[in-house]
């Protein structure tokens, strides 16, 4: 969750910044970002084109989100 405090902190950051700060490659840094999106624990502004991070979410609803997720990788 280390992207999401980043995020958090600053909604304009890169992904080559968090990369950098977190000694991650860009390319697993955008693919961390994305599975956030898909859980649906980062949404994308639509007004101003930054990522927020949504309100808390109970820990059923975050295993179904894995849960969902999971499936939907082993069908892509």
């Amino acid at each position: 969750m280390e992207i999401v405090q980043r995020i958090e902190a600053d909604d304009r950051i890169s992904a080559k910044h968090i990369s950098e700060v977190l000694s991650l490659s860009v390319r697993a840094t955008e693919k961390n970002i994305k599975e956030l999106r898909y859980k649906g624990i980062l949404v994308r502004h639509p007004e101003y084109d930054i990522d927020v991070k949504l309100c808390a979410f109970t820990a059923s609803e975050m295993k179904e989100g894995e849960h969902e997720y999971e499936a939907f990788k082993q069908a892509n």
